[in-house]
């Protein structure tokens, strides 16, 4: 994915200007630099760069703790970079927001490909998450046509078909969504449920 803008961390600046050096050669971006955790967690939210490759051992705070916080506010994805693959480095990865592990010193043809399905795996996720929240708006929005349907066919006769067609022509003649008009019925019964009492 030619182009996409990378935010790097690392302690050491020999690495760093590896890492950057291969990574412009294979045609990314990179819109930020950071020497410790905080530093890259600030890069992160400010700059809001495609993705992140962070050092495992940056100082200042454990960068494997930021993860958790990443996950939370759906930032990019992070790669991790580390100078061993132990047994505690995979088991946070796998706890995190981490999409690929490289090994340094970092091969420029792994470095590409990591990046490249981290990036695509990612953007499966947000996807996902995005469908997630549309089928949660359709099924509220159901729930209230369901309720508005409930209140027509009592208050005024009508059958459940009745109901629906006339909640439909409503919507077409307010050019309103459906699921407005029906909590206009809800909200206006409720007022006059209120007022009997």
């Amino acid at each position: 994915m030619y182009g996409l803008q990378i935010v790097i961390g690392d302690s050491e600046l020999t690495e760093r200007k590896r890492l950057k050096s291969m990574l412009v050669k294979n045609g990314y971006g990179v819109i930020g630099e950071a020497l410790d955790g905080i530093g890259a967690m600030k890069h992160i939210r400010g700059l809001q760069p495609d993705l992140a490759i962070l050092d495992s051992q940056l100082p200042g705070q454990e960068v494997l703790d930021l993860w958790g916080i990443s996950a939370e506010d759906h930032l990019p994805p992070i790669i991790l970079t580390a100078p061993n693959s132990n047994k505690h480095i995979i088991q946070k990865a796998k706890e995190g927001w981490v999409f690929g592990l490289l090994i340094k010193p970092i091969e420029e043809e792994q470095m590409v490909a990591t990046i490249e399905i981290a990036v695509a795996t990612h953007q499966k996720l947000v996807n996902v998450d995005k469908e997630m929240e549309k089928l949660k708006y359709q099924l509220k929005a159901r729930k209230i046509i369901e309720k508005a349907k409930g209140i027509l066919m009592r208050a005024e006769g009508m059958t459940e078909e009745e109901a629906f067609q006339w909640l439909r022509q409503q919507s077409m003649d307010k050019r309103k969504a459906m699921e407005t008009v029906a909590e206009v019925i809800i909200f206006s019964h409720q007022m006059k449920t209120d007022k009997r009492r």
